[in-house]
C-alpha cells in the first residue's frame, strides 16, 4: 500500500500531479495518439465513456493505495535565485 503518495513531484524538467478529476480532459486529448496505447491490455481513447472509466479506476486505485497515478503538468521553471558577490546586495 503507499502512503503519503499525494504529493506534487518536480524536477527540473517535468512536474508529476496526483491524478485529479480535473485532468481528465486535457489527458483525453493527448490519449488520442494511438501509440500511447500500443502496449496497454486495451485502448482506453476509444470513447469519451471509457477515457472516463479508465480515469475513474485509476482514482479509484490511487484513494486505495494500490496505485499512485499520476498526470503530467505544464511547468515552467524558476529563475535561479539572484547571486551577488559578496558585500552586495541582490540588484545593486
Amino acid at each position: 500500500m503507499w502512503k503519503n503518495i499525494g504529493v506534487v513531484l518536480e524536477g527540473e524538467v517535468v512536474r508529476l500531479e496526483p491524478l485529479a478529476r480535473r485532468h481528465e480532459q486535457g489527458l483525453f486529448e493527448a490519449a488520442q495518439d494511438e501509440r500511447i496505447w500500443r502496449w496497454m491490455p486495451y485502448d482506453a481513447s476509444a470513447s469519451r465513456e471509457t477515457f472516463h472509466a479508465y480515469v475513474e479506476d485509476a482514482l479509484a486505485a490511487s484513494e486505495a493505495g494500490t496505485e499512485a497515478a499520476f498526470a503530467t503538468a505544464p511547468w515552467i521553471a524558476s529563475p535561479p535565485p539572484e547571486t551577488s558577490p559578496p558585500g552586495r546586495s541582490p540588484g545593486n
